[in-house]
């Protein structure tokens, strides 16, 4: 579990980071992070009492059956979030979602060049 959340964690905080608008980064960032935790914390206990009650294949259903769950109401969900964020107004240039290492490499390109190595 914990191999799989070092890839996926990262990566999901990057991708949050590239699509969120820049005055709402911040709370989306604590978002994700908030719901990861406690699906964390709340996750071996939900899977540790259905194992108790029936077994652990049947736990493992529950698990199937949650996610899936969340996932048909996340999608009402986040049509709806989105269709609120963009009835706030015409979009300005600052709301326009940037990569994150966007001139990035541009920006470290002469300390780069100047480094000895065959990378370069």
């Amino acid at each position: 579990a914990a191999a799989g959340t070092a890839v996926v964690h990262p990566t999901l905080l990057g991708l949050v980071a590239d699509h969120a608008d820049e005055p709402a980064r911040g709370r989306a960032t604590s978002l994700v992070t908030t719901v990861a935790y406690l699906g964390f914390l709340a996750g071996p206990v939900y899977v540790g009492r259905w194992a108790d009650a029936t077994a652990l294949p049947t736990a493992m259903l529950a698990v199937a059956a949650l996610a899936a769950a969340l996932a048909v109401v996340a999608v009402p969900v986040l049509a709806l979030t989105a269709g609120t964020a963009r009835s706030g107004g015409a979009p300005t240039p600052t709301s326009t979602p940037t990569p994150r290492s966007a001139g990035l490499s541009e920006k470290f390109r002469p300390r780069c060049r100047s480094a000895p190595g065959p990378f370069v």
